[in-house]
């Protein structure tokens, strides 16, 4: 649960005012060995990636769109390279990239009459699992794919409804994705690596999305919408299927989970209702001393740890 404390909101006054003091409240909170977060943002009027130094708050951008929407970056498990959606403004139809960690080498995956979307890695490195349609007009299934792009496998096909969202488990076994397959809204889904043993992990009259693993592997980060009419962190321990709120306030939006690499702390984006500034926070996993890492005009989506 997100606890309004003062500390929070002493926190939360330093990052806004980009001071020296305000690196010194970073440093208290995340280690240097917190590394970057990798995002998407609308800043300088386009749809971009950057990347955030979680303890200074030094950001790097790496894309200038000209024409594009770079969206949805994925760090590879080694830390050097970027995997991303580009939608062309033109045709609007969204493909698969990859390039270096700095932004540069840039190389297409996909090119097909259908949209691409969610992109993950496989925890090797050698491998992609995304989202895309079967055909124009048709639902999204999930699909793998070699790291170059070569040799795609559809692995869901079931006649209803749509899945999207797709992540790989870190011991690359399991796949957690979201789906509408049973009607309603969508839910949360397991499944093994190549497509079999299909679970579904929630069942509720909420919006269940975005889910990122814990590096244990043990549970599942997720946004629930719109319980109060507001936007939710929780965790679901994928054995139990125990659930576990992460954030819980009526006046803000969380959304758009990533776990960090050492498994302390959630990277998410919020934004407090009724106000368009739409940032990068970061929160222990268990709910507590909630930190803003991004105030700047224009949203900052997607972040990846």
């Amino acid at each position: 649960m997100r606890r309004v404390r003062p500390a929070a909101i002493v926190l939360f006054a330093l990052v806004a005012a980009l001071t020296p003091d305000a690196a010194s409240a970073r440093s208290s909170v995340l280690g240097p060995t917190d590394g970057l977060i990798v995002f998407r943002s609308d800043r300088d009027g386009e749809p971009d990636l950057f990347t955030l130094d979680v303890v200074t708050g030094a950001t790097t951008k790496l894309t200038t769109s000209a024409g594009f929407a770079e969206l949805q970056p994925a760090w590879s498990p080694d830390g050097g390279r970027i995997l991303y959606v580009r939608r062309a403004r033109l045709s609007g139809r969204p493909d698969l990239f990859v390039m270096n960690a700095n932004g540069r080498g840039r190389t297409r995956l996909t090119s097909t009459p259908v949209p691409e979307r969610d992109p993950s890695w496989s925890p090797d490195g050698t491998g992609l699992v995304y989202a895309a349609r079967t055909a124009p007009g048709e639902p999204f299934r999930i699909f793998v794919a070699r790291a170059d792009g070569s040799g795609r496998e559809q692995l869901t096909s079931q006649k209803a409804g749509s899945d999207t969202a797709p992540v790989w488990s870190p011991d690359g076994t399991r796949i957690a994705f979201v789906s509408d397959r049973d009607g309603g809204f969508p839910e949360l889904y397991l499944m093994n690596a190549d497509g079999t043993g299909v679970k579904r992990m929630t069942t509720n009259a909420l919006i269940d999305a975005n889910p990122s693993w814990s590096p244990d592997g043990t549970r599942v980060v997720f946004e629930r919408c719109c319980e109060n009419g507001t936007s939710d962190l929780f965790t679901i321990d994928v054995t139990t299927r125990a659930e576990v709120g992460v954030t819980a306030s009526a006046s803000s939006q969380e959304f758009d989970p990533s776990w960090s690499p050492d498994g302390i702390r959630i990277a998410y984006v919020a934004f407090e209702v009724g106000q368009s500034n739409i940032d990068i926070w970061v929160v222990n996993a268990d709910g507590s001393s909630p930190l803003r890492l991004t105030q700047q005009v224009g949203p900052d989506l997607s972040p990846d740890w």
